[in-house]
């Protein structure tokens, strides 16, 4: 009898360890989530940035070709 409780005494604190390791690497993985958040939010504005420079840079260059067009 007092092997099984040996054991079970075991087992218990095994899971325990588990349970341990379970959470440390759900935090990292939610560190990885927010991290991952914030690169694509940076991206995206970046992103925003580079097309309206696209567009502006469109419309100059179509404004200067009407004008040499134009002479």
């Amino acid at each position: 009898m007092d092997e099984l409780r040996e054991e079970i005494g075991v087992i218990k604190g095994k899971q325990e360890m588990v349970i341990q390791q379970l959470g440390s690497i759900e935090r990292k993985l939610d560190k990885v989530v927010d991290d991952v958040a914030t690169v694509k939010s940076k991206v995206s504005k970046i992103e925003g940035r580079a097309s309206v420079w696209a567009v502006i840079t469109a419309t100059i260059t179509t404004i200067l070709i009407k004008l040499g067009l134009q002479r």
